[in-house]
């Protein structure tokens, strides 16, 4: 990790209708294979003072033109996270493996699927570490916002940005326990 991703968990007061930003990463696996663990690194990057706790949310989407698909392929929630060392590593359990296939794009969203106190949506925001070199040349990451940041259905209400920080990828580790 060198580095930290755009902030997410938020409410965007220029779309005060888009709802929370997440962050995202792009994957293309070499060959097929299932996980069921997700590690990051996390960090609640406001005052500490302000910080109210969150429901950490990780979900796998199949690649849609470019952007996540409208269906989660599975999906892991860490409840009632605040504050976590910016410096240790999260693990997000998926009750079901996640199955992948070698030679598609998939799309990892990490976003905050709800507060303690709905005030945390403006007090707080979330970042997850990066590495600031290209470590992961067929990936790439990125934000959206939106009612969901995912799907045609969803895809005037929503708002995807790829690249995040030129040649920036999730510091992250995949796979099974």
């Amino acid at each position: 990790a060198g580095g930290w991703s755009n902030n997410f968990g938020t409410r965007n007061v220029n779309y005060p209708d888009a709802g929370d930003v997440a962050s995202v990463q792009s994957i293309v696996p070499d060959s097929d294979f299932q996980f069921n663990k997700a590690v990051l690194r996390v960090w609640q990057a406001n005052n500490p003072n302000y910080s109210y706790n969150a429901d950490l949310r990780i979900r796998v989407f199949a690649d849609n033109n470019g952007a996540p698909g409208e269906n989660s392929l599975g999906e892991s929630i860490i409840h009632n996270l605040v504050n976590p060392d910016k410096n240790s590593d999260v693990t997000f359990s998926f009750n079901s493996p996640v199955s992948l296939i070698s030679g598609k794009k998939y799309w990892l969203m990490l976003d905050v699927s709800g507060y303690g106190d709905n005030r945390g949506y403006d007090a707080n925001f979330w970042v997850n570490a990066i590495g600031t070199g290209d470590y992961y040349s067929n990936g790439a990451s990125g934000n959206c916002f939106g009612r969901g940041c995912f799907g045609a259905a969803e895809s005037s209400d929503s708002y995807f940005n790829v690249p995040a920080p030129s040649g920036a990828d999730w510091y992250m580790k995949i796979g099974m326990e």
